[in-house]
């Protein structure tokens, strides 16, 4: 998948200019941080949705494993925690328990 979104691997001396800049990504980064401005947890996680996917990480992730791990690390046990904080919870300590649980099958 990530080598059909991310492009062929760019040669060693393109990586630096490999940026997704597609719009609709661009788009709806744009939508979560208006949707999550209040919110620093939310912001913290668009940031890291942006590293993972419109910086030049995800084109080197279809080159290298080691990159594809770290891309799918940040969106999996980074932005996906910092969304679920910044998302309210239909009841106090709602998201405590799959928090752990997804934390604890991701590291087992």
């Amino acid at each position: 998948m990530d080598r059909i979104y991310c492009g062929p691997p760019p040669p060693p001396t393109e990586l630096w200019a490999s940026w997704n800049l597609d719009p609709v990504v661009l788009a709806a980064l744009v939508g979560l941080t208006v949707l999550l401005r209040r919110e620093p947890a939310g912001l913290a996680a668009v940031a890291v949705i942006f590293v993972a996917v419109v910086s030049p990480l995800c084109a080197l992730s279809s080159a290298l494993f080691s990159a594809r791990v770290a891309h799918h690390v940040l969106l999996v046990a980074v932005a996906a925690p910092l969304l679920a904080a910044a998302l309210p919870a239909r009841r106090p300590g709602a998201a405590a328990l799959p928090f752990v649980i997804s934390t604890a099958v991701l590291w087992i």
